[in-house]
């Protein structure tokens, strides 16, 4: 009879250690599932700053344009208005500007418009 309890108990003990293995195995599969899930998530966060990464880029590139096109138009502006002065500095022997100081002056606002370095100046 002693060893039918002690059987019976090992048994009970076989039975409740495979319970604890498939337990186990259930847990190790959630946790894989967890991690492939986290990994998705974790690609597709990085696929998405890519994409804001890339149109930052872009709108940056078209602010720069349109920065460049805005200084050329004002130099422009002011290059006509400094012609067509009637009293243009060019002509007045007292200031002694000319078109080169113009141009270098023209240069120097637009560098520092940019924010480029202007050789000029140095």
């Amino acid at each position: 009879m002693e060893r039918n309890v002690a059987m019976g108990s090992n048994a009970a003990k076989a039975a409740v250690v495979e319970r604890v293995l498939d337990v186990e195995r259930g847990v190790e599969g959630q946790v894989r599932k967890a991690i492939e899930e986290a990994d998705h998530v974790v690609r597709a966060a990085r696929a998405h700053a890519d994409a804001i990464r890339k149109r930052v880029d872009d709108r940056i590139s078209r602010l720069h344009v349109a920065m460049e096109d805005r200084i050329e138009r004002e130099i422009a502006r002011m290059r006509k208005e400094f012609l067509e002065a009637e009293d243009s500095p060019e002509n007045d022997p007292l200031l002694g500007l000319k078109r080169d100081a113009l141009q270098r002056a023209v240069h120097r606002l637009a560098a520092r418009l940019t924010g480029e370095i202007d050789e000029v100046s140095r």
